[in-house]
C-alpha cells in the first residue's frame, strides 16, 4: 500500500501530560498538520519555529538560563563550548528540573578483594539536581542519572549571527 500524505492547516488539541509546566498555557495552538496514512497508522507533525534566546556572549557569560517559548519553560545551558536546551520539567513530579544545583557526579567502585569502596568525583558542572526531590540529570544528554530509561525532552539549539537560537 502506498503512502498517502495530506497536509492541512488546522487547530489541533495537543495531548500528553496534564501538568501546566509541561503543556502550553493554551491547550490549542495553530499548527500545520501533516498526516501520513500507511497501513492504518497516522502520524502528526507540528510546525517548528525559530526563536532567538539571547546573544552568544551573554549565554557564555552566564552559562544557563530558563526562558518561556510557546507556553513551555525551556532551560538552556552552555557547557564545554556547546549549547544544550531541555524542557524545564522533571518526570518525577513535574518539578522545575533545570532550576536546581549544578554539580558533578560521584562515581563509586567496589573492590571485592579488598572490600574497599573507591570514590571519584567526575563530570564537574555536567549534572543538575531537580530542586524538588533531587532527581539528577546529565546536562549534555538530558538523561536522568538516577533512573534508567528516563530522559527529558531536548531541543535543537545553535548559534546564528552571534545569537543563541532554539527550534521549538
Amino acid at each position: 500500500m502506498s503512502d498517502v500524505i495530506r497536509s492541512v492547516e488546522s487547530f489541533v488539541t495537543i495531548s500528553g501530560h496534564e501538568n501546566p509546566r509541561f503543556e502550553p498555557k493554551h491547550r490549542q495552538q495553530r499548527v500545520v498538520l501533516a498526516q501520513s496514512i500507511n497501513g492504518g497508522a497516522a502520524t502528526i507533525q507540528y510546525a517548528m519555529s525559530t526563536h532567538i534566546i539571547t546573544s552568544e556572549e551573554e549565554m557564555i557569560e552566564h552559562g544557563q538560563l530558563v526562558t518561556e517559548i510557546r507556553g513551555r519553560e525551556i532551560a538552556v545551558f552552555h557547557i564545554d563550548g556547546e549549547f544544550y536546551a531541555y524542557t524545564n520539567w522533571c518526570p518525577h513530579q513535574s518539578g522545575p528540573a533545570f532550576e536546581g544545583h549544578v554539580s558533578g557526579y560521584r562515581d563509586a567502585c567496589f573492590d571485592r578483594e579488598t572490600l574497599e569502596v573507591e570514590k571519584e568525583w567526575t563530570r564537574e558542572d555536567e549534572i543538575i539536581s531537580c530542586p524538588w526531590h533531587g532527581w539528577e540529570f546529565d546536562l549534555k544528554t538530558g538523561e536522568c542519572v538516577t533512573k534508567e530509561n528516563v530522559q527529558v525532552p531536548q531541543y535543537d539549539v545553535r548559534v546564528e549571527d552571534g545569537n543563541v537560537v532554539l527550534e521549538v
